[in-house]
């Protein structure tokens, strides 16, 4: 997994006190906006203990969950850009749902413009996208969205 992943996915379980979690998977799902992701439970992993940490990028998205009896009603969440959701406990075995891609046309373009310099998570390690190169990947993420699920499989 890219070191940024790794080192963003660590920070967040240790600010939840998931001092152990080891990122050892991602999924990267795509969205357009006439996209949907159907009900189901992630139940996969070896280790139901480690939550589940998901990333928002781009356009947002209605996000349904509900508990671990498909026929109870979900509570509806609405995901934005740079929001994380974290599954763990009884939530990591939940039924959930994305039904809604909503477009973020109000996506500032100043959306990526931070300074490198001084960011404590960029390590030496990583590969950067040339600022040149920003706004096709802007003018993607307006109408489109980006979802990352980092899961810890073993124990």
């Amino acid at each position: 997994m890219p070191v940024d992943v790794v080192n963003i996915s660590k920070l967040v379980a240790s600010v939840l006190h998931y001092d152990e979690f080891r990122p050892q998977a991602g999924i990267v799902n795509y969205y357009h906006l006439n996209s949907t992701l159907s009900v189901h439970q992630d139940y996969s992993e070896k280790n139901h203990e480690a939550p589940l940490i998901s990333m928002s990028l781009g356009s947002s998205a209605i996000f349904l969950i509900g508990n671990e009896n498909r026929m109870s009603k979900p509570s509806a969440l609405y995901l934005k850009s740079g929001d994380i959701l974290i599954m763990s406990g009884k939530s990591r075995l939940a039924y959930h749902a994305v039904p809604k891609i909503l477009a973020n046309e109000q996506l500032a373009s100043t959306y990526f413009t931070y300074d490198k310099s001084s960011d404590p998570l960029v390590t030496s390690q990583c590969c950067y996208v040339d600022d040149s190169e920003w706004s096709s990947i802007f003018d993607y993420i307006k109408v489109n969205r980006i979802n990352l699920n980092i899961r810890q499989v073993y124990f």
